[in-house]
């Protein structure tokens, strides 16, 4: 089992990272948030120019894009 981790999806806005994250746990995928400090420390200022990145363990990494995908999709079907 790969413990390299990668990104598997970058977001502008904190709280949507995080619903990402928790999307993924409820499918037994751990993920974790890199520069959400930043990002909070800075807000307001063009988060947009660096970004959340959610990443995961490189063995979860297709479950966990499939996973994201899927539900950016049913979101958009309203």
């Amino acid at each position: 089992m790969s413990k390299r981790i990668v990104t598997v999806a970058k977001y502008d806005d904190v709280m949507q990272a995080e619903l990402a994250v928790q999307t993924l746990a409820d499918h037994e995928i751990m993920g974790v948030l890199n520069g959400k400090n930043f990002a909070g420390m800075y807000a307001g200022l063009g988060i947009g120019l660096f970004g959340v990145r959610l990443q995961v363990l490189e063995s979860d990494a297709a479950k966990a894009i499939e996973i994201l995908d899927d539900v950016e999709n049913a979101g958009s079907d309203d």
